[in-house]
C-alpha cells in the first residue's frame, strides 16, 4: 500500500508537467495556448503597435505601461485586473486612439490610423486585410 501511494505520488507531478499545469501558486498564465487543432489562443492582453507613435495602454481608468512606436507587446508586461477590462489606448497627446472591452475571449478591435495600424487582443488574433492608411489622425 505504501509503495503504490509513492508511485502516485511520483506520477501526480509528471502528469502535471506533461499536462502543462505548472505551479499551483504564483506562476503567470502563459501569453498564448495551443488548441486541439494547433492554432494559438491568446490568454493575455496583446498590443499590436505598428504606428510611429508611442501608445499608452489604460484598462479600468489605470495607466498600465507605454508600448513604443512600431512594437509588439504579446503579451504587455504589466499585470492585468481581473476581468472584465476596458482597454483603451492612446496618443501622446491624450486623445482615445481605440477602445476594447473585455468580459471574456475572444475580443480583439483593429484600427488603421493615417500613422500605421493598431491592434488590441485578447483571446484571438486578427487575419487580413492588409494596412490601408486610415483617415483617423494619430496625434
Amino acid at each position: 500500500m505504501l509503495r503504490r501511494r509513492a508511485r502516485l505520488l511520483l506520477a501526480l507531478p509528471l502528469s502535471c508537467a506533461l499536462a502543462g499545469c505548472g505551479p499551483a501558486m504564483g506562476s503567470p498564465s502563459p501569453a498564448s495556448q495551443a488548441t486541439s487543432d494547433g492554432s494559438q489562443v491568446l490568454t493575455k492582453l496583446w498590443v499590436n503597435n505598428d504606428t510611429s507613435i508611442a501608445i499608452t495602454i489604460v484598462v479600468n481608468g489605470t495607466k498600465l505601461e507605454t508600448v513604443p512606436a512600431n512594437t509588439v507587446e504579446q503579451p504587455i508586461k504589466a499585470d492585468l485586473p481581473a476581468l472584465p477590462w476596458h482597454v483603451e489606448a492612446v496618443s501622446p497627446s491624450g486623445r482615445l486612439l481605440t477602445s476594447l472591452d473585455v468580459h471574456y475571449p475572444p475580443a480583439a478591435v483593429r484600427e488603421d490610423l493615417s500613422c500605421g495600424r493598431l491592434e488590441l487582443l485578447y483571446g484571438t488574433v486578427l487575419l487580413g486585410p492588409a494596412f490601408s492608411p486610415g483617415a483617423e489622425s494619430c496625434d
